[in-house]
């Protein structure tokens, strides 16, 4: 039977019909018990009811289910309610030095009818959303605000062990060894860290930088509650959330986000931060699993204590905000995002390591399976109390690049087959490919969209880039993802000096940037002696045979610069 992977605020199992947008979170409420089930208070809108609410849902849901500012119906996006105001796609170049040091209110930012819009264009959660911690970062035409819940969600709390561990300050939990000189990175992870974790786990348990911003978390939690008991002397039931980036260096971010007039100034409000290319701290990762052994005479494992483990018989879609039972066998629900592009060129290996490590407690896990139906929850309960709530971990997946090809770059797969054969031919030199990689996105200010030239099915469009040399000529070839159907021709370039991305990124500017044809890119460097722009199509036959290569690169050479 397949398992079910739908995870429902039961808020919204309730009123099935109706469409709620997440507005923003409010603050960090604390579960004393175990700081790693603090959970988002979050501000909600019924919309169809025009009515208002807070909830509480755990940090990781914001990663890998839902987005602020977008509408579900029953768990699932209501398309057919249209954003107000407009979200935005942003691109944000970050250099350290003009991002504002102090932690400041959004009340500093924002002038309080940009803030209503925020909440739903009421003002019920005003005086708490004043106080969310943001980042300022100045231009000369614009301000951008970053909250540090969006900072929490992307780096810190992508999954549920990553943010149990944030919370809990035991960043330990998430690996057995680790090691890193700046360019091999070996991690050793437990059974329930996943691949895809592994390198940002890398990045925090081996940067100092990143292991003291992980490590503030946590410590924030402990002073803030102290500092508030010795105030008062009460404990309070909930705080700010505060995080920081976790990187010392510059690099771009891809948001979400609203643009507001505040103040006779224009403000840009990130909701979320959807990718980021910052330095991961390696160029290749061994991702290493333990592989525990144990020289126990088998004879041995009657006498062992035995817990028992309920396998419910069926799990619902509710998704419960208490806590889960401890005799519930957790499960784990995968969800997919695209790739981030701090991986990109960063090669990934995994591989398991046998160990003699015997444990101090051996006790056999007895599965049962339960006739029951049980809700879910992303919290366990401290307690050991029977409930019909079973733990579910959201874990997370990248998305293979190979996926979204098969439904538009088929013209890849045959670049690939016109790259194979020009590394058979002895007359081309230093042929290198460099696989697909992603279009910057280029925002029309007409429509607050990116160009279509740049993106496609409301992604970002890709490319494959080659490089060779052919006599005293360097070439760089550039395919452009295509959409199924339509003919392809590929870019030639050829120069008398290297052929490197600054060059690609020329040519891309031209015609993304400043929109020109392919004619008038041609045109611009008809007379140019030193670099010269053409195009060569694809062949027209259906299977592509060696004539059909051939005269691929025949066509190709004829394009260059004549020596």
């Amino acid at each position: 039977m397949k398992k079910p992977t739908s995870i429902i605020p039961e808020f919204m199992t309730k009123d099935k019909d109706d469409t709620f947008v997440f507005l923003m979170p409010l603050r960090l409420k604390i579960d004393y018990e175990d700081y790693g089930n603090s959970m988002f208070k979050v501000a909600v809108k019924n919309i169809t009811k025009n009515d208002f609410f807070h909830t509480y849902l755990s940090p990781e849901l914001f990663f890998t289910r839902f987005q602020f500012h977008q509408s579900y119906k029953n768990g699932k996006q209501d398309k057919s309610r249209p954003n107000n105001p407009p979200i935005i796609q942003k691109y944000i170049d970050l250099h350290q030095e003009k991002i504002t040091d102090r932690d400041i209110r959004l009340e500093e930012l924002l002038d309080e009818d940009s803030i209503g819009k925020i909440l739903g264009w009421r003002k019920k959660y005003l005086g708490q959303a004043n106080k969310v911690p943001c980042f300022k970062i100045d231009s000369k035409n614009e301000t951008i605000v970053i909250p540090h819940y969006a900072v929490a969600i992307y780096y810190y709390y992508r999954t549920t062990v990553m943010r149990e561990a944030v919370l809990r300050c035991k960043l330990e939990d998430l690996y057995i060894a680790v090691s890193n000189n700046g360019i091999n990175a070996s991690i050793t992870i437990p059974k329930y860290v996943t691949k895809a974790e592994a390198p940002f786990v890398c990045r925090f348990a081996t940067l100092k930088y990143a292991t003291e911003k992980f490590d503030d978390i946590g410590k924030y939690i402990n002073t803030y509650v102290g500092y508030i008991q010795n105030r008062t002397s009460k404990v309070p039931e909930d705080m700010p959330i505060k995080a920081k980036l976790p990187i010392n260096g510059n690099f771009s971010l891809k948001t979400r986000a609203q643009e507001f007039w505040s103040n006779g100034k224009r403000v840009i409000y990130v909701h979320e931060i959807l990718n980021d290319n910052s330095d991961i701290g390696f160029k290749k990762l061994q991702v290493l699993r333990e592989s525990k052994t144990s020289s126990i005479n088998l004879d041995e494992f009657e006498n062992l204590p035995t817990v028992k483990k309920e396998i419910p018989g069926v799990t619902t879609e509710v998704l419960k905000a208490e806590g889960a039972s401890k005799k519930k066998q957790h499960r784990t629900v995968s969800s997919k995002r695209r790739s981030c592009s701090s991986l990109d060129g960063i090669e990934i290996t995994e591989d398991t390591v046998a160990s003699e490590d015997i444990p101090h407690v051996l006790k056999i896990y007895q599965e049962e399976m339960a006739n029951e139906v049980v809700d879910q929850s992303l919290t366990e309960s401290s307690k050991n109390i029977e409930k019909k709530i079973r733990k579910t971990r959201i874990s997370n997946e990248y998305e293979k690049k190979e996926r979204e090809k098969k439904e538009y770059t088929h013209n890849f797969d045959e670049f690939s087959q016109y790259m194979n054969f020009l590394a058979t031919q002895k007359s081309i030199k230093n042929l290198l490919v460099h696989g697909n990689q992603k279009m910057q996105q280029v925002i029309d200010s007409t429509t607050d969209r990116a160009y279509v030239r740049c993106s496609i099915a409301g992604r970002e469009r890709q490319y494959i880039t080659a490089t060779f040399q052919y006599g005293s000529v360097y070439v760089g070839l550039l395919e452009l993802e295509n959409v199924s159907g339509s003919a392809a021709s590929t870019w030639v370039i050829s120069s008398r000096k290297t052929v490197n991305q600054v060059v690609f990124d020329k040519f891309l500017h031209h015609y993304v940037d400043e929109q020109m044809n392919i004619k008038d890119i041609k045109d611009l460097y008809k007379e140019d002696n030193e670099l010269k722009f053409a195009t060569k199509n694809h062949e027209r036959n259906e299977v592509i045979g060696d004539e059909d290569l051939a005269r691929w690169m025949v066509g190709v050479l004829e394009k260059l610069i004549i020596t």
